[in-house]
């Protein structure tokens, strides 16, 4: 029989992720902790909903992502604190007599080699799902990996990777696992009618799209504006996108969704997953396992692996905004929508899309750039289409 188990943390707001902090680190231990113990109660696996799986799924990928997504600092002693509390919660509700201490020390914790890999596994939640403002509290920096630049001898590895159906499949496994959690922790809501015709028109646009695998709308109640997107046909969209609050036209959710669909075309997920094989010279690999490797390379500040990846972000997302352009005008949409979407959803402040921009200004600056010259060389569409019946 499993035990219910409802965590409650400090809020991790405000947390300091200072370049030569050594608390990230000693944060994600004591995560990797709280997996542990997750993992210590009986039927794991087999948990329900209600039970204790999704309350420490979403604990720990919420705190994790406040933690690394926050701009302003507290004192050294608080934010070991908090990683105190993540092990003491733990440990009170679901880990019985299997106590290990946590070790509030503020020595360097080494990067690489910690054990429990696979322990780890959700805290990087959606990993691997390509988001259009790049991240949110559900991944930090976790999300959205990118391809990085190969050398020409490792070309055959890349594309022996990309080209081989068993390491799509797997990858498959993976983003469902990955949309399940999301699930148990946000509401599936219905996608309004207008967004299904806004899809099929997009689709129909791109022939490896509309000859490809059905691609389908998945909503999510949720403040947060984003948009997801995996290589096996899932758009994923939170419901704030068409609140009235954010005020969205139509062309400019057409663009949102295009942007997606240029994430599915490309296949940036399996590429993604491919790269971090890549990265880390283990073809032989696990796309979770290589994953989670990764993800301890984005907590090294120091890490050439992790300023490669984000500058391949940038270039990922780039390349998906001007073939969104491209959509846009194929439907007859205004392309300028991507330029005014693009530009609002960096107006939210939200943590994740400051980190997808690179936290400054100028890359803001670069990516509207490159957009806007996109749609000027082009010219704006002087079509008009009928705005999708509310």
């Amino acid at each position: 029989m499993s035990t219910k188990v409802e965590i409650t943390l400090p809020s991790f707001s405000g947390l300091i992720t200072a370049p030569n902090s050594s608390i990230t680190p000693l944060l994600c231990r004591a995560c990797t902790r709280a997996r542990a113990c997750a993992r210590e109660m009986p039927n794991w696996r087999a948990m329900s909903a209600n039970d204790a799986r999704p309350s420490l799924t979403r604990m720990l990928s919420r705190a994790l992502s406040s933690l690394l997504s926050a701009t302003s600092g507290v004192s050294e002693a608080r934010v070991l604190g908090m990683g105190q509390s993540i092990q003491e919660e733990c440990d009170s509700h679901c880990c019985g007599s299997a106590r290990t201490p946590f070790v509030a020390s503020t020595a360097p914790v080494a990067h690489r080699g910690w054990s429990n890999l696979e322990e780890r596994r959700k805290t990087a939640t959606v990993n691997g799902i390509n988001s259009m403002n790049g991240m949110s509290r559900f991944s930090a920096v976790l999300l959205s990996l990118c391809a990085l630049a190969f050398w020409p001898s490792q070309a055959a590895a890349r594309d022996a990777c990309l080209d081989d159906p068993k390491r799509a499949h797997e990858l498959r496994v993976l983003d469902e696992a990955q949309v399940t959690d999301m699930m148990d922790s946000f509401e599936v809501i219905a996608v309004p009618e207008r967004l299904h015709r806004m899809l099929t028109r997009l689709v129909a646009a791109s022939p490896q799209l509309r000859n490809g695998p059905s691609i389908h709308l998945l909503a999510f109640d949720d403040t947060e504006l984003n948009a997801y997107a995996a290589d096996h046909g899932l758009v994923i969209l939170t419901s704030a996108l068409w609140s009235a609050r954010e005020n969205l036209s139509d062309d400019e959710l057409a663009a949102v969704i295009a942007h997606e669909l240029a994430h599915i075309e490309k296949r940036d997920s399996l590429a993604e997953a491919c790269a971090n094989l890549q990265r880390l010279k283990q073809p032989e690999l696990r796309f979770e396992e290589a994953r989670d490797r990764m993800a301890l390379e984005m907590f090294n500040p120091y890490s050439h692996l992790a300023r490669e990846a984000r500058r391949q972000l940038h270039e990922q997302e780039h390349s998906a905004d001007l073939r969104g352009i491209e959509l846009l005008r194929s439907v007859g949409r205004n392309p300028q929508a991507m330029v005014s979407v693009l530009a609002k959803l960096h107006g939210t402040g939200t943590p994740g899309l400051n980190l997808l921009m690179g936290s400054t200004h100028p890359d803001v600056r670069e990516r509207l750039q490159r957009a806007q010259a996109a749609v000027d060389a082009g010219g704006n569409s002087s079509r008009a289409v009928r705005s999708e019946s509310r």
